[in-house]
């Protein structure tokens, strides 16, 4: 008596993931930066407070614009934003 057994073999594709075209990377940008929009900078205040106690209205203009460049337009383009994160400062520093 002859017993055969029938094997089978499977072949498994991997595919590697693709690289992210500059289309891709503009959208993740765009992503972050709205996500970021609608987040508070409280970790960027603190950082610009750890170096100040007192600042005048250039190095506001010019965390401002920081801020901006970063992505958090709706604090720093608007005056209730401002208002926010002038208050925020005024709070936190160490006086």
């Amino acid at each position: 008596m002859r017993t055969e057994t029938a094997t089978s073999t499977t072949t498994t594709k991997t595919t590697r993931a693709k690289k992210p075209t500059a289309s891709t990377k503009k959208t993740t940008t765009a992503t972050t930066r709205n996500v970021v929009e609608n987040v508070f900078p409280t970790n960027e205040l603190n950082k610009w407070l750890s170096t100040r106690t007192f600042w005048n209205h250039d190095e506001w203009v010019g965390l401002l614009n920081c801020l901006r460049d970063k992505g958090y337009k709706q604090w720093t383009d608007t005056q209730e934003g401002q208002t926010k994160i002038g208050m925020y400062l005024e709070t936190k520093r160490q006086k």
